[in-house]
């Protein structure tokens, strides 16, 4: 139903705050939409479609509640991260089991412990820590 938030907003005379609201909820949605199924079909391939329809399930939860978040506002690192940050850590593990597995015959829920959960929490903190690296390098080459 979010589609149709980003292209109405214009139409129906709203002000800027509103129109940038439904934009980013539209935006987000359709940015997350490509990397979502890209990593839950090369997960159901490889690894279990039982689990990435349990998996995809999650991400189509913690997606469903970017819209009530980002309507009740937001600030740096705020509400919206409890939406976005789960979704980035569903995608990043479906996709990083799904070519461990099928590239290197490494089963990465088995080096969870047989959980995906710790198995999802381990792949957040290496995209946060590799996120932090390559901020802090951009930093000292870009910063004026």
């Amino acid at each position: 139903a979010f589609w149709e938030l980003g292209p109405t907003a214009g139409i129906a005379g709203s002000d800027e705050g509103h129109k940038l609201c439904c934009d980013r909820i539209f935006g987000n949605l359709h940015e997350q939409s490509v990397p979502f199924l890209v990593t839950t079909w090369l997960h159901a391939v490889f690894v279990s479609p039982v689990d990435a329809g349990i998996l995809g399930a999650s991400w189509l939860m913690f997606r469903a509640l970017y819209a009530p978040l980002r309507i009740m506002g937001n600030m740096p690192g705020g509400k919206l991260s409890l939406s976005t940050l789960p979704g980035y850590a569903l995608i990043i593990y479906m996709g990083l089991s799904a070519v461990l597995l099928a590239c290197f015959g490494f089963d990465l829920r088995a080096a969870a412990f047989g959980s995906h959960i710790l198995g999802i929490i381990a792949c957040f903190l290496a995209f946060f820590a590799n996120f932090s690296i390559v901020l802090n390098i951009q930093k000292r080459f870009f910063s004026k």
